[in-house]
C-alpha cells in the first residue's frame, strides 16, 4: 500500500512544478513583451482610434466635431493601456509553451530581430503612415515582380497579417454599429440586422482593401532589409514557435482592441440618448 504521506508529498511536487512553469511562462511572456515593440504597438492604440473617428466623420460628409471630440474622450476613458498589456502578456503565457516563448526571445535577442523590432517599431507612427501613402507608388513599382513581392504571400501565410486585421475590423465595426443603432430613435436609422448584414457583406471587398493595406505595410516597414534578411525573418514567423507566436499575438490584439471598443459604444449610445 502507497502511504498517505508520500501521496500528499507527491502532489505538492507536482503542484511546485506547475507553479514553477507558470513562473517561468510568465517571466518569458513579459520578456517577450517587453523586447517584440508590443508595447509600442498597443501604446498607439487609442491615438489611432481617435484618428480613424476624425476620418470617418470627414469621410462621411458629418461635421459634427461635439460627437468627435465626445467619442475621443470616451476612447481615452475605456482603452486602458496597462490592462491592455497585461492581457497580451497572459495569453502568451497561457497559449505559448516555454519551449516556443524561449524561442522567439531567441530570435527577438537576434541581431536581425532587434533590427527588425526597430523598424516595427518606426513603422507604428501617424508620421510613418502619411511617410508609407507618400511613397506607396514608387514601392510599388520599384519591387512589382520580384523576390520580395512573390516572398509576401508567404509571410501573409505564416503572419495570418490579413485575416486576423479583416477580422479585427470586422468585430470592432459589428460593437460600434450594435451601439450606434440602439442608441438612435430616428426611423430612418438603419436596424442593427441590416447594419450586420451590410458588415459582412462587403466581407470579400474589406478582405482586398486591407490586403492591400498589408502589403503596403510589408513593402515600406521592411525596405531596408536585404532580401536574405527577410526571408530568414520569415522563416522565423513561419516556423511552429513564430507562427504560433503570430496566432496567438493576433488573437489577443482582436480582444484588446474589441473589449474597449464595446465599452465605447455603450458609452456612445449613453451620452447620444443623453443629449
Amino acid at each position: 500500500m502507497v502511504h498517505p504521506i508520500k501521496i500528499v508529498i507527491f502532489l505538492l511536487f507536482v503542484a511546485h512544478s506547475f507553479s514553477l512553469q507558470a513562473q517561468s511562462n510568465d517571466e518569458l511572456a513579459d520578456k517577450v513583451v517587453n523586447r517584440s515593440g508590443l508595447l509600442e504597438m498597443i501604446s498607439q492604440f487609442p491615438a489611432l482610434l481617435k484618428e480613424g473617428v476624425q476620418q470617418g466623420a470627414e469621410q462621411s460628409g458629418g461635421n459634427n466635431q461635439k460627437l468627435v471630440m465626445q467619442i475621443s474622450q470616451i476612447i481615452d476613458q475605456a482603452f486602458g493601456i496597462n490592462e491592455s498589456i497585461e492581457m497580451v502578456r497572459k495569453d502568451l503565457s497561457k497559449n505559448l509553451t516555454e519551449e516556443e516563448l524561449t524561442r522567439v526571445l531567441e530570435w527577438l535577442d537576434s541581431p536581425l530581430g532587434k533590427k527588425i523590432t526597430a523598424l516595427e517599431i518606426s513603422a507604428m507612427t501617424s508620421d510613418a503612415y502619411q511617410d508609407m501613402q507618400t511613397q506607396l507608388m514608387a514601392l510599388q513599382e520599384k519591387y512589382r515582380g520580384s523576390p520580395r513581392e512573390k516572398l509576401f504571400e508567404r509571410f501573409d501565410k505564416s503572419t495570418n497579417a490579413t485575416e486576423a486585421s479583416l477580422e479585427t475590423a470586422i468585430a470592432v465595426q459589428l460593437t460600434l454599429a450594435s451601439a450606434m443603432s440602439a442608441s438612435s430613435n430616428s426611423p430612418h436609422m438603419p436596424s442593427y440586422e441590416y447594419l450586420k448584414k451590410s458588415i459582412e457583406d462587403n466581407r470579400f471587398m474589406m478582405r482586398g482593401v486591407i490586403g492591400q493595406q498589408v502589403f503596403a505595410n510589408y513593402l515600406y516597414t521592411y525596405q531596408n532589409l536585404t532580401d536574405e534578411e527577410l526571408k530568414s525573418y520569415v522563416d522565423f514567423t513561419s516556423s511552429p514557435a513564430g507562427k504560433n507566436y503570430s496566432l496567438v499575438v493576433n488573437e489577443s490584439i482582436k480582444n484588446v482592441l474589441l473589449k474597449p471598443s464595446e465599452v465605447i459604444g455603450s458609452k456612445i449610445m449613453g451620452s447620444v440618448t443623453s443629449g
